[in-house]
């Protein structure tokens, strides 16, 4: 069983390969909800935005669209797929099943039965056993586990798969490189950590070995922010082809209006097999350094040319692909 629960950015493109790979998986796309977007303060309408986390006040539900709703007030979207209907139907053309998260009449009980965690946007403990002994229920499999993990598990293909390298929650780089420094962004806060490579001024380079035996699409993960824009733009060569450099803009992501530093990744260009070196240099003017914390090769995204639609298109528009966009 595999629960989509989160984001839109590359949901048709996962959809297909989860489909692929698991073809007699039941496939679950869970409608949650969040107290923080959807609670109003009855009379006033204010919004926590305004109000504060305050357990206190008579908090009810706002009606109208949830799927697209921010947690200020305002509406917007910004990812790929913006209509809840059509996610919906991608999941029941792929053979699963539309599930809606118990929503209680009144706001008070997600509140006072702790369903969400301190930030009453994410699911607490409380509230994942409460979506999993209701989704057990919703499917008739009460007292079945044993009997569901016995099952044998038909496994189908990745189509080419993937190689990847991440090291924002792990600070793991199984990479060589140089110009640049690693760095926890929250190293103030011991419980949590998040990776990233700094770059020095005069660039970095890092490299990798391909375990393809074709050329694949390449990407490149960074932190971003919108405004103000923290992170300089970065120029970018493959393997030394300065003919097809390509130029990063961090303060484009796909978050609409949005003031938080967020992770985002760019098809930057073609991986070949065998030793594969990056050079990054960082453009003036920069407040923060330009930032790295993940490199993508994509298999199965070959029979595209791009690296799907959950990357950062330039062109500013939802559609299929991340295209590299040249220097001039």
């Amino acid at each position: 069983m595999d629960f989509v629960q989160n984001g839109t950015n590359g949901f048709p493109l996962l959809l297909k390969r989860l489909r692929q790979r698991f073809p007699n998986a039941v496939i679950v796309y869970v409608k949650l909800f969040s107290v923080k977007s959807n609670a109003m303060e009855e009379g006033t309408g204010k919004m926590m935005a305004d109000l504060g986390d305050n357990p206190d006040i008579n908090w009810i539900w706002r009606k109208g669209d949830v799927f697209n709703r921010g947690w200020q007030g305002t509406q917007g979207c910004g990812r790929e797929i913006c209509d809840a209907a059509q996610i919906e139907a991608l999941v029941r053309d792929a053979g699963g099943y539309v599930y809606d998260f118990p929503r209680p009449a009144s706001p008070k009980t997600c509140i006072t039965e702790k369903w969400f965690a301190d930030d009453w946007h994410h699911l607490s403990a409380r509230g994942h056993e409460i979506l999993s002994i209701d989704l057990m229920r919703y499917f008739g499999l009460v007292g079945k586990l044993d009997l569901i993990k016995r099952r044998p598990k038909t496994l189908g293909t990745w189509n080419g798969g993937d190689q990847c390298y991440n090291w924002f929650m792990s600070g793991n780089i199984p990479l060589h490189y140089e110009g640049a420094e690693k760095k926890d962004l929250l190293q103030s806060m011991p419980d949590d950590e998040k990776w990233v490579l700094n770059v020095n001024s005069a660039g970095m380079s890092i490299e990798f070995d391909s375990k393809f035996n074709t050329p694949v699409p390449l990407g490149l993960g960074y932190m971003s922010r919108q405004d103000p824009p923290n992170y300089p733009k970065a120029q970018v060569v493959v393997n030394q082809d300065s003919n097809k450099s390509v130029v990063i803009d961090p303060c484009i992501n796909r978050e609409t209006g949005s003031t938080d530093h967020v992770t985002a990744f760019y098809h930057e260009g073609t991986a070949h097999p065998g030793h594969n070196v990056i050079q990054i240099t960082p453009l003036p003017p920069q407040i923060d350094p330009f930032r790295v914390m993940g490199i993508y090769l994509c298999g199965v995204c070959t029979e595209f040319g791009h690296l799907g639609s959950g990357a950062v298109n330039y062109a500013g528009q939802n559609n299929l692909g991340a295209m590299a966009k040249p220097t001039t």
